[in-house]
């Protein structure tokens, strides 16, 4: 699953080409509320690459319709590219912590904005390597023991390590500082 914009730092081109060539069972989910030529340009790619079928286009959800969305999925998707929008600049992929708090494992790059969140002992993938993200993925699409496994990892650290008093604390302390 992926939810979120289609826009170029995401990288969800990048997903869709390289499970063009993963073998075994999977489909892809896209939940956006990106343009109507974005949208097309992401069904036609995968298309292009033989595996239409597998990838579905969806408008987003909200709310408990957001919730019951992740329960149905096994892997978060957060494909962000190295560039200076994800590196230089920085954001805070509020769709990680969405697949966190459902207990889904997340395909992720190895890049402090991601590591930072997950922790630095959470399995990623090299975030210049197409390679190493289709092995991450196909690890996780052929063992289901180790996705129950990390999502419940995931779960217990977003409960501990953004619950709303520890994040009040924080942000008190950055003021403080200021």
């Amino acid at each position: 699953l992926y939810i979120g914009t289609l826009t170029s730092w995401q990288g969800v081109p990048e997903v869709v080409r390289v499970l063009a060539e993963i073998e075994g069972r999977w489909q892809l989910t896209i939940a956006t509320s990106a343009s109507k030529t974005a949208r097309k340009a992401i069904t036609k790619l995968a298309r292009k690459l033989g595996i239409a079928n597998a990838v579905q286009v969806i408008e987003p959800r909200v709310d408990g319709d957001l919730a019951r969305l992740l329960a149905d999925h096994d892997v978060g998707l957060l494909p962000l590219t190295p560039c200076a929008r994800n590196i230089v600049q920085g954001c805070m992929p509020v769709k990680l912590l969405d697949y966190m708090a459902a207990g889904l494992p997340v395909v992720a790059p190895d890049m402090e904005v991601v590591t930072d969140v997950v922790g630095v002992n959470y399995p990623t993938y090299r975030a210049y390597s197409r390679t190493s993200l289709g092995q991450r993925l196909q690890q996780l699409i052929d063992n289901p023991s180790l996705r129950r496994e990390l999502g419940v990892k995931l779960q217990d650290r977003v409960r501990i390590e953004f619950s709303a008093p520890r994040q009040a604390d924080a942000l008190r302390r950055v003021y403080a500082s200021l």
